[in-house]
């Protein structure tokens, strides 16, 4: 539950206070978080 939390956190920052959000943060994000997260989200569907 915890990683849900902090994904709905960032989503959050983000969408609130899209222009005080550091990009850097948001492409380390996304290149070290959401591929395995893509991953796991397959593995639950399948």
């Amino acid at each position: 539950m915890g990683e849900w939390k902090e994904m709905w956190g960032m989503r959050n920052r983000i969408a609130h206070g899209y222009a005080l959000t550091d990009g850097r943060l948001l492409r380390t994000t996304a290149e070290r978080d959401v591929p395995t997260l893509l991953t796991r989200l397959a593995a639950e569907l399948t």
